[in-house]
């Protein structure tokens, strides 16, 4: 990985050395220094912004993937829009021979709408963030609760007193929390916290099962209960 990303920054630097390079070298003698230097700025700002993003965009760290696929189909249509724009606007300014204002006055435009496309790039990655926060968080819940059964069942298979009872319960519930669906509720919240609660009580309480028999079976219910209350809490 070092390897590769010396070798995309080689490169990089590379070709900005070869673009400086190649306007010295066949500069025209009747292109005026204003203009010529103009032209050069918006040539490395073209190729700082499209071989920045394609080259070296890798061998940064990389963000969460939802938000970069989301947010690239954006920044893909500026990435050819503002070059075909600037490069057709510097040769066609040439063509007609239009003076150094004028020029760099459109190169200020098309540098500014550059600057609200990737103004709404960076809108759009971070509103797919939040999105995708708020889906995790709302998912989080859920896990717990799996996580718990779970807990439930390995604690069963060092518990010898178990009834078939117990188990086929906990076995029901293990199977039925597959068909809940994750919920941005507080009420759905504090259904699943008081089902992992419940459901480390009974993990407990199954150490000394044949003691805490009646209390298990008491939990097993309530542990129920929860279930059914937090599969019919939907999102707000």
């Amino acid at each position: 990985m070092k390897a590769k990303n010396i070798l995309l920054h080689t490169v990089f630097w590379g070709g900005l050395a070869l673009l400086v390079a190649f306007f010295f070298i066949w500069r025209g003698e009747s292109t005026p220094d204003n203009i010529f230097y103009l032209n050069l700025a918006v040539s490395v700002i073209t190729y700082l912004v499209v071989a920045g993003n394609l080259l070296l965009r890798e061998s940064r760290t990389k963000e969460s993937e939802g938000h970069v696929i989301g947010a690239w189909g954006v920044k893909w249509v500026i990435l050819t829009a503002y070059p075909i724009a600037s490069i057709g606007a510097m040769l066609l300014m040439a063509l007609f021979g239009l003076g150094f204002t004028f020029q760099l006055f459109v190169h200020i435009i098309l540098l500014l709408m550059l600057a609200g496309g990737f103004a709404g790039v960076f809108a759009a990655s971070d509103k797919i963030r939040s999105v995708q926060e708020k889906q995790d968080a709302d998912r989080n819940g859920v896990l717990e609760m799996k996580r718990a059964v779970s807990d439930l069942q390995d604690a069963l298979l060092e518990c010898q007193e178990a009834t078939p009872q117990v188990k086929s319960k906990i076995k029901e519930l293990d199977q039925a929390l597959r068909y809940v669906s994750p919920s941005d509720s507080q009420q759905a919240k504090e259904y699943e916290e008081k089902f992992v609660q419940t459901a480390f009580e009974i993990q407990v309480a199954l150490k000394s099962f044949e003691m805490n028999a009646n209390r298990i079976e008491v939990l097993l219910q309530k542990l129920d209960r929860l279930y059914n209350q937090r599969k019919n809490t939907y999102s707000n």
